[in-house]
């Protein structure tokens, strides 16, 4: 923000990667149903929210048979309101961009933003997705990772954190990005969430050549001590089941970009939360919403910009 930055992410900060969304898919589901390779799908970049659909729509089973799609069934998808977050930001979809003077600005791309939409309620539908939040009484983490181990979903979307709690599972699994909104987006991308850490220098600092010189430091020990360790052995050994999930995970962590609307959620902006309201009811209310706190959030992202101006 006015060419200075306020936060930063270096190799010490293992939550940021923890909290990183991917997609993991079972891979004896695909076998059984003679699915495509969702590798090659990720490679030659057609993996987009339409093609996740059209996968998704072909394995939900009533395995009880009790007439009704509930918690104990097959799914093509599963996880919790939080994957309204996940695809938002794997297609591209920015709620604060910066203006002309590399100040933040609430400027969301509404065409963009209806089409996500739109496509989200299609890929989570209740026909062949399994969204716990929708539940009252349900464990909404506990859910998605019990269908998921227990081989009763294709695919999960879930943080790189998940990974640790499938070490004892016997699931064979493939890790992949978020899919793009549409071909035409052309890349894969990843987003730092609002539960990811960050450094940050306050403003109280009485000796900023030390605490940088600290910081560096810091941050090149994490980068060749701690980083290996994490993303190489932990992550590509001995939680990535195979070599191209390995690989993913180098597409994955190439791609980061932050919504500073996430930033200011503490502030008021619950532009992203009042998505997952909208997959919840599976109601497309986004032009409503969108209209009825265009004034309050637009008035917290200048209150921003003005405090980021006088810092400059």
């Amino acid at each position: 923000i006015v060419v200075h930055n306020f936060f930063a992410l270096c190799s010490c900060n293992i939550y940021a990667y923890d909290t990183t969304p991917i997609v993991l898919f079972n891979k004896q589901i695909i076998t059984d149903y003679n699915l495509e390779n969702p590798y090659d799908i990720v490679h030659d970049m057609h993996w987009t929210m339409d093609t996740m659909t059209e996968m998704v729509k072909n394995v939900s089973v009533d395995i009880d048979g009790n007439g009704s799609m509930d918690l104990d069934d097959k799914y093509g998808l599963v996880g919790n309101s939080f994957i309204s977050d996940v695809f938002l930001y794997g297609g591209d979809i920015m709620f604060v961009t910066k203006d002309e003077n590399d100040l933040p600005q609430y400027n969301p791309d509404m065409e963009r933003l209806n089409t996500y939409i739109e496509k989200l309620l299609k890929l989570t539908s209740s026909e062949y997705a399994y969204v716990p939040d929708r539940y009252p009484g349900v464990d909404r983490e506990a859910a998605p990772l019990n269908a998921f181990a227990e081989n009763r979903a294709l695919f999960w979307a879930c943080p790189i954190s998940a990974l640790f709690k499938l070490r004892d599972a016997e699931v064979d699994y493939g890790i992949i990005p978020v899919p793009m909104l549409d071909e035409a987006q052309g890349h894969y991308t990843s987003y730092v969430t609002s539960y990811g850490t960050t450094l940050a220098v306050p403003i109280t600092c009485t000796d900023s050549d030390r605490t940088g010189d600290i910081m560096e430091a810091l941050a090149l020990a994490s980068y060749e001590l701690v980083r290996p360790a994490y993303y190489n052995i932990t992550l590509g050994s001995k939680l990535s089941q195979d070599e191209e999930s390995s690989n993913m995970l180098d597409t994955i962590f190439s791609s980061y970009q932050c919504d500073i609307a996430l930033l200011l959620e503490s502030y008021g902006m619950q532009a992203v939360r009042d998505l997952r309201e909208i997959i919840v009811s599976e109601t497309n209310t986004v032009a409503s919403i969108t209209a009825a706190n265009l004034s309050a959030y637009t008035g917290i992202v200048e209150k921003a910009a003005e405090a980021a101006a006088k810092l400059d």
